[in-house]
């Protein structure tokens, strides 16, 4: 299969917390979803059609097809499903957007490298927090990873 390189739309990262914040947007939009799925049944199936679940005046993430949710969309049905404790000066939902993504609605859009050391921590902080409020294991044990990663790149010499 030959892929042309020079036509791709999508972003290749040359950076390794580029790459590292493109595999934890994946990883944790696949765990986040499963968990909206679980909490709330009746979102995912009804999110952007006007089934008996969501009013024909739903607007923003309700109006959004489920399979179109991001993660960003996923933290901000969650967080304002349950009180998360902590109020974090990042907003995790802009942390969780893909970069140079052709969503215009997309918040964040910044690469790994172009987050601070304290706004990866405050977002780990902040999925840990999901997973222990909606106590979900997978979510958890990800962070518990993903920290690991972090610290090991932060604590190599500049």
């Amino acid at each position: 299969m030959n892929i042309d390189i020079e036509h791709s739309t999508e972003w290749i990262p040359s950076h390794v917390l580029d790459d590292l914040h493109l595999q934890l947007v994946d990883h944790f939009t696949i765990l986040l979803k499963e968990l909206v799925e679980r909490e709330t049944p009746e979102v995912a199936r009804s999110a952007g059609k006007n089934g008996l679940g969501v009013s024909i005046h739903a607007f923003g993430i309700l109006a959004k097809p489920f399979e179109e949710w991001t993660a960003a969309d996923c933290v901000e049905h969650l967080t304002g499903l349950r009180k998360m404790p902590g109020s974090p000066a990042l907003r995790l939902g802009s942390f969780m957007s893909k970069p140079h993504c052709k969503d215009a609605n997309a918040r964040g859009r910044r690469r790994g490298q172009d987050w601070t050391r304290v706004q990866w921590d405050t977002a780990m902080s902040m999925l840990e927090r999901i997973g222990k409020v909606y106590e979900d294991r997978a979510i958890g044990e990800s962070v518990d990873l993903l920290k690991i990663a972090v610290e090991d790149y932060f604590r190599l010499p500049t």
